[in-house]
C-alpha cells in the first residue's frame, strides 16, 4: 500500500493506491470499510480512510472501484466539505452504493436537490445520518430523506410511505421545525439516537411526538431549545428505556421533570443539567432515586449538600462541577476520597488558590482521580 502526501492551498491530500494489501486490510475490518473526504487530513490514521480535497472524483475512482472495496465502504464521512454539490454526492454514490453510516455535518450547501440524490441512491441502506449545521435542510427536506416517492411528500402523504432503516440522526443546530420532527419519527420507529441541539424552532409538541412513535429511544439531546418541562415527562413516562439525557442550556427545565425522571428512568445512566433551573434539592431528589455514571450540574447553584448526596453513588465515573461557587474545598476532598469509582472531576471556573489546588491534586493523585481546573 503506498501513501502519497501532496500539499496545495495549505491542505493535505492523503491517497492511497488499490491493491492487493490494501484488499486484505478491508477484508480485516469485518466487512467495512470507512472513506473519509473531510477537509484536513485528522483521523487518517485510525483507519484505512481516503481524506480528500476538492478535486477527489479521479481520487475516489482509482481507490474505491476495485473489486472488493465496492460494496464494503458502509461509512462515508463528508463533514466540513464546503463544495459539495448534488453533482459530486451523485458521484460519490455511484462509487459506493451500500452506505450506512453518514456525516455530512457542516456540509453547508446541502439542500433540496442534495437531499433527493441522498434519499434516491441511500434511502434504502442508510442507518446513521449527521446533517449537523446543514442550515438550509427544511422539513420537507427530512420527509424526502424517509421516502424516495416525492409525490408522497408533497402530497403529505406521510402515512403512505414505508417505515425508514435509521436509528441514528443528528439534526443539532438546524432550522427545522416540529412538522419535521413528525416525518422523521413517524417513519423511523427503531430510532435510537436522536439530536436536536441548537434547535431553537422546536416546541414541547415535538417530544409528544418522539414520546409517541419511538419508544425504543436511548439517546436524547435537545441541548439549547426552547423545550419546557411537559416535552421532557412526556419522554421519560414513554421512553422507558432512556440512558442519556442532555438538557443543557434548556432555561424551561425545572424541578417538574423530578418525579417523572426518578420514576420512570431507571436504566439513565448520564444525565446534563448544566444551566437548567434544577435546585439543589432537586439535584439530591436525583441521586437518591437513580444510579449514574456521568452527571453534569455546571453553572448551577450548587453546595455541599449535593456533594454528600453523590457519596453515595457507587457508579459515579464524571462529574463536572464547573462555576459551581458554593462548594468548599473540604467537602470535594472527603467527596474524592469515598466514591471511589470517580475517575474525572471538572472543576472549571471556581477560585481556588494555589495551595487548594496543590491539595485536590494530591487527593486526586491518591484516588486516581483525573481533575481539570
Amino acid at each position: 500500500m503506498k501513501k502519497i502526501l501532496m500539499k496545495r492551498r495549505n491542505t493535505i491530500i492523503t491517497k492511497y493506491n488499490m491493491n492487493n494489501n490494501l484488499t486484505r486490510t478491508i477484508k480485516k475490518h469485518r466487512n467495512k470499510s470507512i472513506l473519509y473526504a473531510c477537509r484536513g487530513a485528522h483521523n487518517a490514521r485510525r483507519y484505512n480512510t481516503f481524506t480528500l480535497s476538492n478535486v477527489f472524483r479521479d481520487v475516489l475512482h482509482r481507490s474505491v472501484s476495485g473489486r472488493y472495496s465496492r460494496n464494503l465502504v458502509s461509512t462515508l464521512c463528508l463533514r466540513n466539505y464546503g463544495d459539495l454539490t448534488p453533482s459530486k454526492i451523485r458521484d460519490i454514490a455511484t462509487i459506493c452504493p451500500v452506505v450506512q453510516y453518514l456525516d455530512l455535518s457542516g456540509c453547508y450547501k446541502i439542500c433540496k436537490p442534495s437531499m433527493e440524490i441522498i434519499s434516491e441512491m441511500w434511502g434504502d441502506s442508510l442507518v446513521s445520518i449527521n446533517l449537523e449545521f446543514c442550515h438550509y435542510i427544511n422539513d420537507e427536506d427530512l420527509a424526502r430523506l424517509v421516502s424516495n416517492d416525492l409525490y408522497l411528500v408533497r402530497s403529505k402523504l406521510i402515512t403512505e410511505i414505508e417505515p425508514s432503516k435509521l436509528n441514528n440522526i443528528n439534526l443539532s443546530h438546524t432550522k427545522i421545525t416540529d412538522l419535521g420532527i413528525r416525518a422523521i419519527v413517524t417513519k423511523c420507529k427503531d430510532l435510537n439516537v436522536l439530536k436536536i441541539h441548537g434547535c431553537v424552532n422546536l416546541t414541547d409538541l415535538s417530544l409528544s411526538m418522539v414520546a409517541k412513535y419511538c419508544k425504543d429511544l436511548e439517546y436524547l439531546d435537545i441541548s439549547g431549545t426552547n423545550i419546557g418541562n411537559m416535552g421532557v415527562q412526556l419522554i421519560l413516562q414513554e421512553c422507558k428505556n432512556l440512558k442519556v439525557l442532555k438538557l443543557n442550556d434548556c432555561k424551561n427545565i425545572g424541578n417538574q421533570i423530578l418525579p417523572y425522571l426518578c420514576y420512570y428512568s431507571k436504566s439513565l445512566n448520564r444525565l446534563y443539567l448544566r444551566k437548567t433551573n434544577v435546585s439543589n434539592k432537586g439535584i439530591c431528589y436525583i441521586l437518591q432515586s437513580i444510579q449514574l455514571q456521568t452527571l453534569s450540574v455546571a453553572f448551577l447553584d450548587v453546595s455541599d449538600v449535593v456533594l454528600k448526596s453523590m457519596e453515595k453513588q457507587t457508579n459515579l465515573t464524571l462529574v463536572d462541577l464547573s462555576f459551581c461557587y458554593n462548594i468548599s474545598l473540604t467537602s470535594l476532598v472527603t467527596f474524592v476520597d469515598k466514591v471511589p469509582t470517580l475517575t474525572n472531576l471538572q472543576l472549571f471556573g471556581i477560585p481556588f488558590s494555589t495551595k487548594e489546588k496543590c491539595i485536590l491534586s494530591r487527593c486526586a493523585e491518591l484516588a486516581n482521580v483525573n481533575i481539570a481546573f
